[in-house]
């Protein structure tokens, strides 16, 4: 064979082997696409991201509507495309961002003015939790749709309150942050502190988004869920959140921070947030307790059945002995009768 007979073999060769490369890497992601929404999985989480982006697109378009922003002056009306990225876990998320690693409590990232989020499904633990983290990135999606300039003005402690209560789920909620209790240690931190970003500390994360969620849970009680509207409508006027919150509640930023705080302060919050280690602590009582007084009972019980058979006893042996005085008088009866 010449030589230009092996260059050719050759190059053939790693043409066929670059194909069948690229093949294999068709295959690593599956995507498809719902409404507005496209995804991309591996093939193992193909099945689920279908079923899920399907819900998705349902929701985007709810929560589109439950901030507003379908209303009022500069409306939007319709919600802005984007793509979901379903991932395994933290380091396939990580990678989907271009970094090296990702905070320990990092389950899912929404980029709303890239039009993407991604998602760690087995960071979830479970399909109901991954449906509730899926709708809290939904509403960080959603709001993509307000100019870049709007976007960033809002507070991420507002974006992030806001994807709670609509997802219904306090994020990091395992934590066990009680804001009452830290309210009444003097403890709380400001809602400036989380103006910005988020700590990567899990812990003042949490605190973080406790605040949050308290915040607008509070703002929404008050002063009903128009408001949520209301205040996005101003800020795409050009209002901040604390002439928005003046416009629409009669109340400055600072204002609602002191009131919620004195609401956290209260003896109901206080009890309310007790009430689950209370109940815990009763548990873990009764588990102590139970035992004991199953115990108490058994000894209790073993001790009168040994003072019944104690008495049994004794009644046993009067009946024997009367018996015994019985037989002994018959005997002398008949001794009698035979003398005379």
């Amino acid at each position: 064979m010449t030589s230009r007979g092996i260059r050719f073999r050759l190059s053939a060769l790693g043409l066929t082997i670059f194909g069948l490369v690229g093949e294999l890497g068709a295959q690593e992601s599956v995507r498809g696409q719902s409404g507005r929404l496209q995804w991309e999985a591996p093939p193992g989480l193909a099945e689920l991201a279908r079923r899920l982006t399907f819900e998705a697109d349902e929701v985007l378009s709810d929560a589109h509507r439950w901030l507003g922003l379908d209303r009022g002056q500069q409306a939007i009306p319709e919600p802005n495309a984007g793509v979901l990225y379903w991932v395994r876990g933290r380091g396939e998320l990580a990678e989907r961002l271009g970094r090296e690693e990702v905070p320990s409590w990092y389950a899912a990232v929404a980029r709303p003015l890239r039009g993407e989020m991604i998602l760690a499904v087995e960071v979830a633990g479970g399909e109901s939790r991954l449906r509730a983290t899926m709708r809290h990135e939904i509403v960080h999606h959603a709001m993509g749709a307000l100019p870049s300039e709007v976007f960033q003005r809002i507070p991420a402690w507002f974006h992030e309150g806001l994807a709670e209560v609509y997802s219904g789920e306090i994020y990091l909620g395992e934590t066990g942050v009680s804001l009452p209790w830290l309210a009444n240690n003097g403890a709380l931190p400001s809602l400036r502190a989380y103006s910005k970003e988020f700590p990567d500390e899990p812990l003042r994360a949490a605190q973080g988004y406790a605040l949050g969620h308290a915040f607008v849970q509070r703002l929404v009680r008050v002063h009903g869920r128009p408001v949520i509207g209301e205040i996005l409508e101003r800020m795409r006027l050009g209002d901040t959140l604390d002439r928005a919150l003046l416009a629409t509640t009669k109340m400055s930023l600072v204002e609602h921070e002191v009131a919620l705080t004195e609401e956290l302060r209260s003896l109901r919050s206080l009890l309310a947030a007790s009430a689950p280690h209370v109940i815990t602590g009763l548990f873990v009582l009764a588990a102590l307790l139970i035992p004991a007084a199953l115990r108490r009972r058994s000894l209790r019980r073993r001790a009168i059945e040994r003072r019944w058979e104690r008495q049994d006893e004794a009644a046993a042996g009067r009946a024997e002995r009367l018996a015994e005085h019985a037989e002994a008088l018959e005997a002398w009866m008949e001794r009698e009768a035979k003398r005379r």
